[in-house]
């Protein structure tokens, strides 16, 4: 306690106590001054990543975002600095009381060590628990390097801190922190896609580190102060984000930093724990309620708005459902009838972009094509293989492990079905468990790769040249296999393939291309065989390639990402195309008349009946899901919804087949109709087929 001195009344010196308030003030005082400090500085931070992430949005979407939405930007960076900051001051208040109660400078360092690296070992244990990451070399070893590294760099920054920095000039630590900050920033923009924890890690690395830099340079409190009093202008802003359509269709561009923000902060703040979040249009209107959120099943007459469209009542439709109006059975059976005199080998090209089949860069491909019957706006279900292949092989969006697969199909009517992968598929579908459409083939030959050492799913080397080997030994054997369906995966694995003369990977077009071209020549030998072989050509999704912001794949629908080449090549059958919209769903029962079994009725109908025909009419609509956006394909038209944004968008395929121009605002009754039948479609039970169900007036 501070004393001061005072003569006593005969003259005698003595010490006399500090008035209390005078006391509290001499306490209070440091630490408000260091708490404003810290949280201006982590503001300041906060405002340099939030101006990169505005003009990263304005390169996002090709125009300056209106204002509104820059400010609720910013205001994202700002106060997410601040909250560094404030963690900051925290910490340095408990390494205070902690040296107080431990004289000892060794303890209380070992101490402040040992909780650092507590908290980066559950940290680390996120970052790295993805199927992919955990298998690369950095992810085998993260786990516990990590916290190592943290253990270590506590203990010397306690080790400075209790020298009061002397050692170390204080421009040499600003350097490094704003070194290490630009770091971390420019390791999250090369980081792959989909591991939202490691993108945390880096941002806030980068930004605390940032925040450290500006607390130890020599800068007027103005700039502190000024960057906190504008943290409170951006607060309207940031409220209302993201209520126009252009700030929802901003946050489906990967491409700035504050998205896996925003969507960390929508997975932690979900207190229901139904996947929606009440922030940052999360499309949960009642958080308290698992059952009510964008998407929900609504009851009629329960007094619960469960699907937050503010009405108790579900909407009705008034949109017709029908089945398209199709050739006669007799062409179908002609076709049929031709066919099954032949094996039929299903080629399924993962990743393969339907732009790319009839490019004469790819001669085979475009051979194929010229000589096939070719569907022109043919989707996946979704841009993910393991919801995209089971709804092939089903006949169904959705299938559950009770469904039929074509080969189980074939199995009962004594035909032999065999699969050919590289074996990082065959892993990949284990984790359907009972729902693995694989289990229904006869036979499966697994192509071996390092998958195991590799980024993602791995497979670093190409397979497809012994991919095409192993087709043409069963082909050739003594029994060849009356369905044969082959997994090509090397363009899948366009960024990662390690072969002499490759494009560098930040050229995605022409290395993607280069993969392509080398997968084409591997094809040769066995397409030489289509005129004694029936060919079905497809994939199981596209690659965006830098479309709307985003490499490769996942998680969305759009145009690059779905619509994928659907061939038909019948040897004796003249070529056609059909520029009718289609899923890939209708795959099964097409294989199943190629093969000559009877359609099954409770899977999506064949594709074949349109060959010709004319005025087919709109169809009964077609569904995808995958994670964080659906889409509903219905005549000409195709809408993508994203439930957690609740934003809608409408394109007309036909016209706009790169879904350039939006629609939704010009057709408001259509895309209300079809959302209503999307979300009707997303809650059905899912052993149900998807195109059968009732309207929704029913």
């Amino acid at each position: 306690m501070q004393r001061i001195r005072s003569l006593d009344p005969v003259g005698t010196e003595a010490e006399s106590p500090t008035p209390l308030v005078a006391e509290s003030a001499s306490i209070t005082r440091p630490f408000a001054v260091e708490l404003w400090r810290r949280l201006g500085s982590g503001s300041l931070a906060g405002l340099v990543f939030g101006v990169i992430d505005v003009l990263r949005a304005d390169a996002a979407v090709g125009h300056w975002v209106s204002p509104s939405i820059a400010a609720a930007l910013l205001g994202l960076w700002l106060w997410f600095g601040q909250t560094l900051g404030l963690a900051f001051w925290l910490c340095r208040r408990l390494v205070a009381v902690i040296k107080r109660s431990m004289p000892n400078p060794v303890a209380w360092q070992a101490l402040a060590a040992l909780f650092a690296g507590t908290l980066s070992l559950l940290l680390a244990n996120k970052v790295f628990a993805g199927d992919g990451i955990s298998r690369t070399h950095i992810g085998s070893v993260g786990a516990w390097v990590i916290p190592l590294a943290v253990v270590i760099l506590a203990w010397l920054a306690t080790r400075v801190s209790a020298r009061g920095g002397r050692s170390i000039a204080p421009w040499a630590i600003i350097g490094a922190a704003a070194a290490l900050s630009v770091t971390a920033l420019v390791l999250d923009a090369c980081a792959p896609e989909g591991y939202l924890y490691l993108h945390v890690l880096l941002l806030t690395s980068g930004l605390a580190l940032a925040a450290e830099a500006l607390e130890l340079a020599p800068l007027p409190a103005f700039g502190r102060l000024s960057a906190l009093a504008l943290s409170l202008f951006t607060l309207p802003s940031l409220a209302a984000f993201p209520a126009s359509r252009a700030a929802r269709e901003l946050l489906t561009q990967p491409t700035w930093a504050g998205l896996k923000l925003i969507g960390y902060a929508q997975y932690h703040l979900d207190r229901d724990h139904d996947g929606y979040s009440p922030i940052f249009g999360g499309g949960d209107c009642n958080d308290s309620d698992p059952s009510a959120f964008v998407g929900a099943s609504e009851r009629a007459g329960d007094s619960r708005d469960s699907n937050c469209d503010g009405l108790d009542d579900p909407k009705p439709s008034r949109l017709v459902f029908e089945p398209f109006r199709t050739q006669p059975a007799q062409y179908v059976q002609q076709i049929s009838a031709r066919a099954k005199q032949f094996p039929t080998v299903v080629i399924l090209i993962d990743a393969l972009r339907a732009d790319r089949v009839g490019d004469p860069r790819f001669p085979n491909l475009a051979n194929l094509a010229r000589e096939s019957i070719r569907f022109s706006h043919a989707y996946s279900t979704s841009s993910t293989t393991l919801t995209s292949v089971p709804a092939m092989m089903s006949g169904q969006v959705r299938p559950t492990g009770e469904r039929d697969s074509i080969a189980r199909s074939l199995s009962r009517a004594g035909q032999l079905s065999r699969f050919v992968a590289p074996d990082v598929i065959f892993e990949h579908f284990q984790k359907l468990e009972l729902q693995n459409p694989l289990l229904g083939f006869a036979s499966r030959e697994s192509i071996p790769t390092d998958y195991a050492t590799g980024w993602t799913v791995g497979d670093t080397i190409a397979t497809g040249a012994q991919m095409t080997d192993a087709a043409l030994r069963q082909l050739d054997s003594a029994t060849p296999p009356n369905l044969l369906w082959l997994h090509y995966f090397d363009l899948h694995q366009w960024i990662v393939l390690e072969e002499p003369g490759l494009p560098a990977p930040s050229n995605y077009a022409a290395r993607y291309d280069a993969v392509l071209e080398r997968l084409d020549a591997n094809l040769g030998p066995l397409l030489e065989k289509r005129d004694r072989v029936t060919f079905v050509l497809l994939a199981d999704h596209g690659e965006a390639l830098g479309a709307r912001g985003m490499r490769t794949h996942a998680s969305l629908v759009f145009q690059e990402l779905t619509r994928v080449p659907l061939l038909v090549h019948v040897p004796g059958t003249e070529s056609a195309t059909v520029d009718v919209p289609v899923t890939c769903t209708g795959v099964s029962n097409t294989l199943r008349e190629l093969r000559g079994l009877e359609s099954d009725p409770a899977a999506d109908p064949s594709l074949l009946s349109l060959v010709g025909a004319t005025s087919v009419g709109d169809g009964p609509g077609f569904a995808g899901f995958d994670q964080n956006q659906w889409s509903f394909l219905h005549g000409k038209h195709r809408l993508l919804y994203m439930p957690h944004l609740q934003l809608a968008e409408l394109y007309d395929v036909e016209r706009d087949p790169l879904e350039r121009n939006n629609l939704a605002d010009e057709n408001p009754q259509l895309t209300a109709e079809l959302v209503a039948r999307l979300v009707h479609l997303q809650n059905e039970p899912r052993n149900r087929r998807a195109l059968a169900c009732p309207n929704l007036a029913e």
